[in-house]
């Protein structure tokens, strides 16, 4: 186990904040967080490719379509969290 900083880290995923008596980062969980966040990615990608093959869309589609955009942006912050930096 390696040493880590806490901060961002444990605002973002509490699920991935240190334990008081180990200063280390559960590299099980960390896998099984970014394999589960891919896995998301990928499902919104097939439903944007789906989105943009179509030249007109439903208000839902539209709907849909904004919040896979919101969700992205919150899965970007979150890798940046886990990894230690901001604003990449």
């Amino acid at each position: 186990m390696v040493p880590v900083m806490t901060g961002l880290i444990a605002a973002f995923s509490p699920d991935l904040a240190l334990s008081p008596l180990n200063y280390s980062v559960d590299y099980q969980s960390l896998s099984t967080k970014i394999a589960r966040l891919r896995a998301e990615l990928h499902e919104m990608g097939r439903a944007n490719r789906k989105y943009f093959q179509k030249k007109w869309h439903s208000r839902e589609e539209r709907d849909s379509h904004l919040l896979r955009q919101e969700r992205i942006q919150q899965i970007k912050a979150e890798l940046e969290a886990m990894s230690g930096r901001e604003g990449i």
